[in-house]
């Protein structure tokens, strides 16, 4: 039976969804829900248990043992996803009274450098001075999941799930793709907010290495906001990854979590840390070129960190390619954790005083992430949060850090994150005419 004409469960999937911290009620109804006879049902009802695993990570172990007694390989899809998403112990579902939520993606990390900080501001809203504002598309995205209209291309269980499974050891889900094929080879990395797996993908007819990544919303959060928010940023992602320097978006969607798939590349800045100098400063030109084209069409990046420059290599040489442009607006849109290391984040977006957030902030933050390359760590050794910005504080040139760096470093590093945007370079074609030169020097060992 359509899942259209169950309008019970298609409701109860529906608020599941917006509001799964108000949902903790709904799940006895939403597991015996899983023996219906529509698959279409099963997979809606499967998202809408795991995200009130995820909005009460507490649950998870009961959750997952729930599940556990039900037969059938949704039921087995969704507590597998819930085991490896929020660290369930596979002993917890078996236990006879729930055990505490072991540590998570959510959980701060040891490392300060791999958490992200939340950042007091509200200066964190919108694309760009010129483009759209954040806002009333989530409104506008809102109001549309809101029709009851069973033909509603944003009905968030009318798409088939293509599940992605690696030997067994792992399932991922996303929403039916544009791919010829998707297959997840091994997990990369995850921090707070994300989980970012290998695989291959075929797109026109050809097998390509990709990158998947998944992006959890917030706890407490309303879901529909968060991924409907998730949706136009990576949309302005798609927009201008036109550029050799920009990580190339192949599909993206937000069913039934926020999710997309990108051109390969081995590394992050984040991973690899110091930089010699002069593949240092070919980085740091190419992500100048890729925040260049991007302001050209009026998207800036605002999460600028070393875990948004991806590198790779061509005949030899490092080539650095931006991502994660703009994410950090799909978190505001719902009033949560930024993605973002604070202390690579520019005055402006802790103090409106220091003006606006715009192609200014992305030339402060890429002089914060080129200075990482050249000095192996952060400019400022500790959260900014605290300090409310780096406005009066100051940091250690890269030449006094690591010897081999030249002083011609320390005086781009100091332009480009100088506290008042006057200062600074005009624009990142200006930063990048700076860096060729310097990087020019460099060759010639003059």
């Amino acid at each position: 039976m359509a899942i259209e004409n169950q309008p019970g469960v298609r409701a109860l999937i529906r608020r599941t969804l917006d509001a799964p911290a108000d949902a903790r009620e709904a799940v006895p109804a939403l597991v015996d829900a899983l023996d219906h006879d529509d698959p279409v049902v099963r997979a809606g009802v499967a998202w809408a248990i795991c995200a009130v695993a995820t909005a009460h990570p507490a649950d998870a172990p009961v959750i997952v043992r729930r599940l556990d007694g039900r037969h059938g390989h949704t039921a087995a899809m969704a507590a597998n996803w819930i085991r490896r998403e929020l660290d369930v112990d596979a002993g917890a579902s078996t236990a006879s009274s729930p055990a505490p939520p072991s540590s998570s993606a959510d959980d701060s990390a040891d490392d300060p450098a791999d958490s992200a900080d939340e950042s007091p501001s509200t200066q964190l809203s919108g694309r760009s001075e010129s483009g759209a504002d954040a806002d009333d598309d989530v409104d506008r995205q809102r109001d549309e999941e809101s029709s009851d209209d069973p033909t509603d291309s944003g009905d968030p269980i009318r798409e088939r799930p293509d599940e992605v499974v690696q030997n067994g050891q792992f399932t991922i889900e996303l929403a039916r793709t544009d791919l010829d094929a998707l297959e997840i080879v091994e997990p990369v990395e995850s921090d707070r907010h994300s989980w970012t797996y290998a695989g291959m993908a075929g797109i026109d007819a050809e097998r390509h290495a990709v990158l998947v990544r998944t992006y959890r919303s917030p706890l407490g959060a309303r879901h529909s906001t968060f991924s409907g928010a998730f949706e136009d940023v990576l949309a302005d992602w798609d927009g201008v990854d036109d550029h050799e320097n920009v990580l190339t978006v192949h599909d993206f969607g937000r069913r039934p979590h926020p999710w997309i798939v990108t051109g390969y590349a081995p590394r992050t800045l984040r991973s690899v840390g110091r930089l010699p100098v002069q593949a240092a400063l070919r980085v740091g030109l190419d992500a100048a070129k890729g925040l260049a084209h991007a302001h050209e069409k009026g998207i800036t990046h605002r999460t600028l960190d070393p875990r948004s420059i991806a590198l790779d290599s061509e005949q030899g040489r490092p080539v650095g390619k931006l991502a994660n442009f703009g994410i950090v607006d799909a978190f505001q849109a719902v009033d949560g954790p930024l993605p973002l290391d604070s202390r690579f984040a520019a005055p402006e977006l802790f103090d409106s005083s220091h003006g606006a957030v715009d192609w200014l902030t992305d030339v402060y933050q890429l002089g914060a992430v080129l200075y990482t390359a050249f000095a192996g760590r952060p400019p400022y050794r500790e959260s900014l949060v605290s300090h409310g910005g780096p406005a009066g504080l100051s940091y250690e040139p890269p030449s006094s850090v690591v010897e081999d760096v030249p002083v011609a470093a320390d005086r781009i590093v100091a332009k480009a994150m100088a506290t008042h945007k006057i200062a600074r370079y005009e624009s990142a074609d200006e930063f990048a005419r700076d860096l060729q030169s310097a990087l020019s020097e460099v060759e010639d060992g003059t």
